[in-house]
């Protein structure tokens, strides 16, 4: 059976045992480290359509996902994208994974692409496998990004 997973769905669903001082991120791009993410969510999940869109960076260790039928094992570095709407299940992470996890929501992606560069996205490869180089770039940008959007949790609560 698959299931349509909204972002509240999910973390009602996947999330276990997180800390009472854990906030999830309340804008429509989060980004959350996969050492932090992978301690407190519940794998392998049911496949899934989700109404959002993430980005997996791997940094380091390895990452098991389906993408519709297919399975991919992605080892380090490389970058997974799951589209809104596609069929995926989260089937397994090793335990020594590093890099982020970063959500966009469909109003975030509207925003930044019109319907024909949102298309052109169907046609991507749902991995790359990137140079160590891009792989540092791309962890440094999130690490940025994730000390960014939590100042701003922050200074709201």
């Amino acid at each position: 059976m698959i299931a349509f997973t909204s972002l509240e769905t999910f973390r009602e669903n996947f999330s276990k045992n997180l800390p009472d001082t854990f906030r999830w991120q309340e804008t429509p791009l989060q980004v959350y480290p996969l050492s932090f993410i992978t301690e407190y969510l519940q794998y392998p999940t049911p496949l899934a359509k989700s109404d959002f869109y993430y980005i997996i960076h791997i940094k380091e260790g390895t990452y098991t996902q389906q993408i519709d039928t297919e399975i991919f094992e992605i080892k380090a570095p490389a970058i997974i994208c799951i589209l809104r709407g596609t069929i995926h299940s989260l089937k397994s992470i090793g335990k020594d994974i590093k890099g982020h996890f970063t959500l966009i929501e469909n109003k975030t992606m509207s925003a930044l692409f019109n319907k024909e560069d949102t298309l052109n996205l169907f046609t991507i490869n749902p991995f790359l496998i990137l140079s160590n180089e891009n792989s540092l770039w791309l962890h440094t940008i999130n690490k940025l990004l994730y000390e960014e959007l939590n100042q701003n949790k922050q200074k709201k609560s």
